[in-house]
């Protein structure tokens, strides 16, 4: 009998479990997503692994209304000390159907908020601190802020040998 030793793959997640649940769901009822509603738009947000050892942090706004906007002012993302921000003055009109469901969504699905490095990431959630995203808001006339708290997740996969 031989034994090889095989090695571990790590895959990193940052989630924000409320978003999580929408995108796979696609319940809007879900009481989890109340604190992310906006002049009856939905936010929720979304990290991806992109080449190059960086993540894109995307913002995904959704309503059952149509006709709807919103100004998304600026972002930041910060936790141990460290904070970075995206000063974004974008004006988003939520009146595309989805593909999946009957909501509407802005005309590119999602909008990016960030390109971060992945060490800089690491680094933000160090300690198994959570990294907190915050998106300044204006919807009729109104400012606000919308606060996201993302876990960072990983996941390991044996690698074996070919």
């Amino acid at each position: 009998m031989m034994l090889f030793g095989c090695e571990t793959v790590e895959m990193v997640f940052y989630e924000h479990l409320p978003s999580e649940n929408f995108y796979r769901d696609l319940d809007v009822k879900d009481p989890a997503l109340q604190p992310f509603y906006v002049d009856d738009i939905l936010l929720v947000v979304n990290t991806k692994y992109a080449p190059g050892n960086q993540y894109f942090v995307w913002l995904g706004l959704f309503s059952e209304k149509e006709n709807k906007r919103v100004d998304v002012l600026k972002a930041t993302i910060s936790g141990n000390g460290l904070l970075k921000e995206s000063v974004l003055l974008a004006v988003i009109d939520i009146d595309n159907p989805t593909e999946r469901s009957g909501l509407l969504q802005n005309a590119f699905g999602t909008f990016k908020l960030f390109t971060l490095d992945a060490d800089w990431l690491e680094q933000v959630s160090d300690g198994g601190n959570p990294v907190k995203l915050t998106v300044a808001y204006r919807a009729n006339d109104q400012e606000g802020v919308v606060e996201f708290e993302l876990m960072r997740r990983v996941e390991r996969y044996p690698v074996f040998p070919t």
